[in-house]
């Protein structure tokens, strides 16, 4: 494997990594805002399903601005796989 090869991986890596953190804030912050009464009907340590798709009526700003960076890095990370489709991160 090339060392550029091997870079692109570890970007792509990164920004899986990213991308998870972005979505856990958004799911937060929804759920002590405009989703506050449905994590309010769960008990602590319950795993509350909410999904991306529940996320796109989110009025709060700070939820949208969080979604723009969010999909600004899943596209990213898309073009970075298409680089090398016949690898998978590492």
């Amino acid at each position: 494997m090339s060392d550029y090869k091997f870079q692109v991986l570890k970007t792509i890596e990164a920004l899986e990594e990213i991308e998870s953190i972005l979505y856990t804030r958004m799911l937060n912050l929804a759920a002590e805002g405009e989703l506050k009464e449905i994590s309010d009907a769960f008990e602590v340590g319950d795993v509350v399903p909410f999904k991306y798709e529940d996320l796109k009526n989110i009025q709060d700003p700070n939820v949208n601005l969080l979604m723009n960076i969010f999909n600004d890095v899943v596209n990213a990370k898309e073009k970075f796989e298409n680089l090398f489709p016949d690898t998978s991160a590492i």
